[in-house]
């Protein structure tokens, strides 16, 4: 594009002007789409991990016959992602030494500048190219076909003179401050010999100087504060990064998982910490500890916000006895360590320091631990409920009454349960066996001027409305069956009863709703666009992003299981109340014991 890099207009990017530049040769640049989805928000954090440092993301859509960017280089190490189509680069070695790994990125180059390539290759789906910092290169695409490429980008001013740069100025405070030559003043006429102007002078007062001048910076070494300064740099490199994207086991152990609730007056599954309990980091890298004069700071990513910088880092304040606590558990990652081990005397403490830590969502709890907890719990319910049996073996034995009522109404649960989900499960299941697949192609997408009401279902506080609603998107798509276009609407999945809206989602808050039909219209509603979808051959009517069998299968499954499950309890029941009802069933009576000794004696001896 005649060695232009750039070429856009101010204010906001509006769709049609941006489609427009784009008819017209230009490509498109998609800024911080780690923000906007949940795949690459995922990839950019893992690898934000292993660097150590911020990883950033942009998504470039070049027409064909195009070229998006004069020849230039870049201050990141980038690793090129081709999604679609096909791209053209060429790689060109730097100009000279002082441009390899530079500081910041370069000016656009002409070609006679750049001279040869080292690498002139084609990028197809798929395909993947790194190359380092102050690699100059270009890059095109044929005339047959556009192209969309995400580059990945990390190790920005994460170089040695970066690190220098926060090391070297501490460095010179440590030494004013524990040494006291470093304080002496410069000596007299210094500068009669000292300066460019007296740089060819051959005198001992300038030999001295700069023999002075050396030692100095030889002590200063010994005075550098290396770990502080690292400190300094992971703060910083902490404050570029995103928040994690937790694992499903990782959010099962920590605050964010935990099924703490509100029912009936009272807090339900309430979470607590005691000096059994082993925690562990929740994920690498995201706490840092820092001592800074008579406070201990430990600054975290969980609070990070997906946008760059939109929020402070968030950082927890402690005094100088907390440091050897939270140094035990950073150093003991991956491992998990017990509260009970953590370097202090006072329990107390130690479980008030690491329940903040689990609160903010720093920590984790072992969650075999908490299974082993739970065991004993049952252990020492079961040991309970037999010494009650063993008590009441003296007592009259019950009637098989009792059995039969119960084995009878568990009979009944279990009809009634396999109507219900016959009826709101299984008939959907049926229908969904018979889907076929097919291509969709987007004819229109809107959203009705309405919004659709529900009653949500996950958990909320009494004080709290169970009534929400969401907007009702409609998206219309060609379909193709047997051969022919047919027009249909686009639902989610044949699971949920059918109202024009293609999702429905009914989370407690309007926010939350409003967020999943924009990430489905964004999926599934640009105009044109196609994909995979499922059709029922006796209704053309309707078209499916996904099918119950493959996304919901669990549910298919619970909906026989349950039923059958409570069916054979309710089988055993009556068959037990009816052995007892005839006799059949009795307890058997305790041998006596042959010795002569008193039962009391026995257990007096033992």
């Amino acid at each position: 594009m005649d060695n232009e890099r750039r070429h856009n207009p101010s204010g906001r990017a509006h769709a049609p002007v941006v489609w427009d530049y784009y008819e017209n040769g230009c490509s498109v640049r998609f800024l911080n789409p780690q923000a906007f989805s949940q795949s690459v928000w995922k990839l950019t954090s893992l690898l934000q991990e292993y660097f150590g440092c911020l990883v950033g993301a942009n998504v470039y859509l070049t027409p064909a016959g195009s070229q998006g960017f004069a020849p230039h280089y870049d201050d990141i190490e980038a690793f090129v992602v081709q999604l679609e189509g096909k791209k053209h680069w060429r790689l060109y070695n730097p100009r000279c030494d002082a441009e390899a790994l530079p500081r910041y990125s370069s000016e656009n180059f002409t070609q006679e500048e750049i001279g040869e390539p080292i690498l002139d290759t084609e990028l197809v789906a798929g395909d993947v190219l790194y190359f380092p910092r102050g690699t100059i290169h270009q890059a095109d695409t044929p005339s047959d076909t556009h192209s969309l490429h995400i580059t990945l980008s990390t190790y920005q001013k994460t170089s040695w003179m970066d690190f220098m740069e926060k090391l070297i100025p501490g460095a010179l405070q440590v030494a004013f401050e524990e040494d006291r030559e470093f304080r002496q003043g410069l000596p007299l006429n210094y500068l009669d010999y000292m300066g460019v102007a007296n740089s060819e002078l051959n005198t001992k007062e300038r030999s001295d100087f700069l023999k002075k001048v050396e030692k100095l910076m030889m002590k200063l070494v010994s005075h550098a504060p290396v770990d502080a300064a690292v400190d300094q740099f992971a703060v910083g490199a902490l404050r570029d990064s995103l928040p994690p994207v937790l694992t499903e086991e990782e959010t099962k152990k920590s605050v964010f998982g935990s099924d703490s609730s509100w029912k009936e007056g009272k807090i339900i599954g309430k979470v607590s910490i005691n000096e059994e309990t082993e925690v562990r980091l929740i994920r690498k890298g995201v706490a840092r500890l820092v001592v800074e004069g008579e406070v201990v700071h430990v600054y975290h990513t969980l609070q990070n916000s997906r946008v760059y910088h939109e929020t402070e880092l968030d950082s927890l304040e402690f005094g100088l006895e907390a440091g050897p606590i939270i140094e035990s558990i950073l150093q003991s990652y991956p491992d998990y360590i017990a509260v009970k081990d953590l370097p202090h005397d006072d329990t107390n403490y130690k479980i008030d320091l690491v329940t903040l830590l689990y609160e903010k969502g720093i920590l984790a709890r072992n969650y075999s631990e908490i299974l082993h907890c739970n065991a004993l719990k049952l252990k020492k319910l079961w040991l309970k409920m037999e010494h009650e049996k063993v008590s009441e073996r003296s007592q009259k034995h019950r009637t098989g009454l009792d059995f039969t009522g119960l084995g009878i109404f568990l009979l009944l649960i279990s009809v009634v349960a396999a109507i219900v989900l016959g009826l709101t499960v299984a008939r959907f299941a049926v229908y969904d066996m018979e889907l076929k697949t097919s291509e969709c192609r987007v004819l229109s997408t809107g959203v009705a001027s309405e919004r659709m009401n529900c009653s949500c279902t996950n958990t909320v506080p009494s004080f709290m409305s169970s009534e929400s609603s969401y907007p009702c998107l409609l998206i219309e798509v060609a379909l193709y069956a047997n051969g022919e276009e047919h027009t249909a609407y686009l639902y989610e999945n044949s699971y949920k009863e059918k109202n024009k809206c293609s999702t429905q989602p009914c989370d407690c808050l309007d926010v939350n709703n409003d967020g999943n039909v924009t990430v489905f219209w964004i999926n599934y509603g640009g105009m044109n666009d196609t994909y995979t979808c499922y059709y029922n051959p006796k209704n053309l009517n309707e078209a499916f992003t996904k099918r119950l069998l493959k996304s919901d299968g669990m549910k298919l499954m619970h909906s026989f299981l349950w039923p059958g499950l409570v069916l054979g309890i309710g089988i055993v029941f009556l068959g037990i109340g009816f052995c007892r009802d005839k006799g059949h069933c009795r307890y058997r009576k305790q041998n006596k014991s042959s010795s002569s000794v008193p039962y009391q004696d026995l257990s007096s001896m033992a």
